[in-house]
């Protein structure tokens, strides 16, 4: 299933990720992000998934650790695809 979502911090091994639906703890999925000319992917596990409100909406605020690939810190606030 690919879901779209936005990254609000990269850097430490871990993703923090905002999605409309929330992750399932030790679900392994791939992740494509682009921003700035840059292109990544990488394997990562839902470490923590929790609902927040915003803008006024239910979203879920995710912690994904990054199992295989690179992250670099530079993607804050880019779209990110989750498969």
């Amino acid at each position: 299933m690919l879901r779209d979502v936005i990254v609000h911090e990269a850097g430490a091994g871990e993703i923090i990720a905002v999605a409309h639906v929330p992750g399932v703890i030790g679900e392994e999925m791939m992740v494509d992000l682009a921003g700035g000319g840059y292109v990544a992917s990488a394997r990562v596990r839902v470490i923590e998934s929790r609902p927040v409100i915003l803008e006024g909406q239910v979203r879920h605020r995710m912690r994904l650790a990054v199992v295989e690939g690179h992250i670099r810190a530079e993607l804050d606030g880019v779209a990110m695809r989750v498969h």
